[in-house]
């Protein structure tokens, strides 16, 4: 698993800000919604929130 979110991270680090936001609104709409709402709500406090880039940025 962690070898697929590192291939992701790649991937994700090469989209330009529009990209970024595009894949944010259907992550949100698509893979959130059918998440359970403690982990949603977890979720969108680490992916969704300040800058497009943070998360890409940090290391995993």
């Amino acid at each position: 698993m962690m070898a697929r979110l590192k291939e992701l991270s790649n991937t994700l680090k090469k989209l330009d800000e529009d990209e970024i936001l595009l894949f944010k609104t259907w992550f949100k709409r698509i893979l959130m919604a059918r998440m359970p709402e403690e982990e949603r709500k977890n979720v969108e406090k680490i992916f969704l929130s300040g800058h497009p880039l943070t998360l890409f940025q940090r290391q995993l």
